[in-house]
């Protein structure tokens, strides 16, 4: 009975070792799913960092001339405005700037197609222009504003293309006008409060339009309408800023900073109120743009800095740095990678990237 007994301790003690030990590589296992989970969360945060020299990768070029709403045509490839010229610059060859002219009035707005090949302009001159993207060749030349019995003023402000690339959408201080984009013919003409269609007052896919409050009429906000009917009113100081690419969001600025990415598809309007905070600091705002997949916001503030949000969340991500410059423009290149500023004070264009985002 005694050897038994001892047989039986040995079995607890065994039982209690191969438990404890179990225990131990549990444990221990735990600890490396953590440390590996924990290493997982910091390559993520390190993906989501640029990955260049310093983390902003910067490069500044000089202009002959003052430039101002700069984007890319390529990812080679800048296209900007000056006075009655329109440039094109492969900045990566180191190529000279190609200027185009053919206006007789100052350049207010241009629009690249959706298929990237071609470039229309809107001038001072009340006309609008397609040129060639390749060979800088007009191809079409709209009837001026004053030859269509419009008093008055006869300035083009914007255009816009529809995605199908066959409309072109244009405002002036009369209203609205359809062009066909194949040769500008005018399609319809009509009154509107939209004299500006960039500024995120007209969704890219021509959906919803933005239209702001404007005293006398009421207190300052701004409407939004789905063709005639209006879905929503809000009221503050809130400036419609520009659409995401897709069309349902809207990002609006407050005079201080203040930033907010509102839903604006209808089928939320028609029910509620959605919107997101860029929780950030509250400085004003000069410049912002969506990245081509929606997934990122720019925006450009007064201290010369850029900062790249997150655009579902909100969640700042990055800030670059351009000091003494004042941004008065700001866009992505077409694969996102690349952002690009013009100094309004200086004769400047800036790029920073490449950028590796991780969503």
């Amino acid at each position: 009975m005694k050897i038994l007994s001892q047989k039986s301790v040995s079995a607890k003690v065994f039982a209690a070792t191969v438990t404890t030990l179990s225990l131990l590589l549990a444990a221990t296992a735990g600890c490396l799913l953590t440390t590996r989970h924990k290493l997982s969360e910091a390559s993520h945060t390190l993906a989501s960092i640029p990955l260049c020299d310093d983390g902003r990768k910067q490069t500044v070029f000089p202009l002959s001339e003052a430039a101002y709403q700069a984007r890319f045509l390529d990812d080679s490839t800048i296209v900007y405005i000056s006075d009655r010229s329109l440039h094109l610059w492969h900045y990566l060859s180191g190529k000279d700037v190609v200027a185009i002219q053919g206006h007789t009035g100052h350049i207010h707005d241009y629009e690249i197609s959706p298929n990237r090949s071609q470039i229309a302009t809107a001038s001072a001159d009340g006309t609008i222009r397609i040129w060639d993207a390749n060979t800088t060749r007009c191809l079409a030349v709209s009837q001026p504003l004053d030859t269509l019995d419009q008093p008055g003023w006869t300035m083009l402000h914007d255009i816009v293309y529809h995605p199908s690339g066959k409309r072109i959408m244009s405002a002036d201080m009369c209203g609205k006008k359809v062009w066909r984009a194949a040769d500008l013919k005018l399609m319809k003409g009509y009154e509107s409060d939209l004299f500006y269609l960039r500024n995120g007052l007209l969704s890219p896919g021509w959906e919803t339009a933005c239209v702001p409050i404007i005293p006398p009429e009421g207190n300052q906000g701004f409407k939004i309408y789905h063709k005639n009917d209006c879905l929503f009113t809000h009221t503050g100081s809130d400036i419609a800023w520009c659409y995401s690419p897709d069309g349902k969001r809207l990002l609006t600025v407050k005079d201080d900073g203040t930033m907010y990415i509102w839903d604006v598809s209808p089928s939320v309007l028609r029910k509620h109120r959605s919107m997101t905070f860029m929780n950030g600091p509250e400085i004003p705002v000069t410049a912002a743009a969506f990245s081509p997949d929606g997934t990122q916001l720019a925006s450009a503030h007064t201290d010369g800095t850029v900062r790249i949000w997150n655009a579902h969340n909100g969640v700042q991500r990055e800030v670059l740095h351009w000091e003494g410059r004042h941004i008065g423009s700001l866009s992505f290149n077409p694969t996102g990678s690349r952002i690009l500023a013009v100094s309004n004070d200086s004769c400047e264009v800036c790029i920073w990237g490449p950028f590796h985002w991780v969503i």
